[in-house]
């Protein structure tokens, strides 16, 4: 069989379908990496999208409320997520809840927490949420970047 072609069988493990899902992504998208910038406020999700452009970033994804985030992380879906969540989601959704239904979406996505007066609760909290990073409001372009290369994700 030629090396770039699938085999074609009657049955195929949930991990080769995982495989398979994973190429068909790519040859549709290109890009492995999907991030989608969660904040109430446009000026904040403004300040993470312009902040992520220096990078090289071409699939980010703005939402106003987690509902929308978590419906922007299943319809653009890739081999690596990101979301970069502030702490006011508005819509009902706290971060344990978004936190929890992000993992189902992305298994193995990269959680990444902003806030405003980081307490030892709200670190507490995404400690137990397996966040990446946690940043405090404004959130510097560089240190976001020098974070999301230190995590591989370039």
């Amino acid at each position: 069989m030629p090396p770039n072609e699938t085999e074609k069988k009657d049955y195929y493990t949930e991990a080769e379908l995982a495989g398979l899902r994973e190429k068909f992504i790519y040859m549709l998208t290109g890009q492995p990496l999907s991030i989608v910038v969660v904040d109430a406020g446009a000026t904040n999700r403004r300040l993470v999208v312009n902040a992520l452009q220096p990078g090289g970033f071409e699939n980010v994804y703005e939402a106003r409320t987690g509902a929308e985030g978590l419906a922007l992380a299943k319809k653009y879906r890739r081999r690596q997520m990101v979301a970069i969540v502030d702490e006011a989601l508005g819509g009902g959704i706290d971060y344990p809840a978004f936190g929890r239904a992000f993992r189902q979406i992305a298994a193995t996505g990269v959680l990444i927490l902003i806030g405003n007066r980081l307490s030892p609760a709200k670190l507490e909290t995404a400690a137990k949420l397996g966040a990446a990073a946690v940043f405090q409001r404004p959130v510097k372009g560089e240190a976001l970047l020098a974070k999301l290369k230190e995590l591989g994700i370039e």
